[in-house]
């Protein structure tokens, strides 16, 4: 094992990793705090709020890119079920501590991370919708309609530099092969017009499963 290889294996699990390896509690039960699976960062104890809120669900474009986590066990001043905000990107670099916001009143602090920090910014002319918990659980069919009626987040490039920090950014959050960013395929779609990118990305996963099958 080289050095690198070493380094690596010694590195606590990001968030992502922790996930991939946990079943999530079986909808139906009703599970105290105490009972849903623990994800651990540094000396942090969290579990996500989506197992603790089961009926309802935060509405933020910054979830797009971070963890919505619930404390279960204390931490210097916050208490348990205090929430934050961890993002994505600077979880799977290593650097947890740079990117975990305190969640439970507004997002701005994240939209400030993940404009300055990362470069990614809100959609132009869209509105920050209400980050507290809808009042009435939302049906599978209304979440899709409401994931295609929103319009999509760019990751605004300005310059030659900062398309390619959008692009180490996508490649360290979705843990892309190096090879697929070099494949000729890859860079013909990449040359793609826009409109017609817009009128075939695929919506879900269930989309492309039917493409297959087609």
């Amino acid at each position: 094992m080289s050095v690198a290889e070493f380094s690596v294996s010694l590195k606590p699990p990001s968030i992502a990793q922790q996930l991939a390896k946990i079943s999530p509690p079986e909808k139906g039960h009703h599970l105290q705090l105490s009972d849903l699976p623990v994800l651990r960062r540094g000396k942090y104890l969290f579990t996500l709020e989506k197992w603790v809120h089961r009926h309802v669900s935060r509405r933020s474009w910054v979830l797009d890119y971070g963890y919505a986590l619930v404390l279960t066990a204390p931490y210097q001043h916050h208490a348990i079920g205090t929430a934050f905000w961890l993002c994505k990107i600077c979880d799977t670099k290593g650097d947890f501590k740079d990117g975990l916001y305190n969640f439970s009143q507004a997002s701005s602090s994240c939209n400030k991370h993940l404009r300055q920090v990362h470069r990614i910014f809100r959609a132009a002319g869209s509105s920050e919708a209400p980050i507290s918990p809808s009042p009435q659980p939302l049906s599978q069919l209304s979440v899709l309609q409401a994931f295609q009626n929103t319009p999509p987040v760019p990751l605004i490039a300005s310059s030659v530099k900062s398309f390619r920090d959008g692009l180490l950014d996508w490649i360290v959050t979705a843990a892309i092969p190096l090879n697929v960013v070099t494949h000729t395929y890859f860079r013909s779609l990449l040359l793609t017009p826009p409109e017609i990118i817009k009128a075939a990305l695929p919506k879900s996963g269930t989309t492309v499963q039917n493409w297959l099958l087609a």
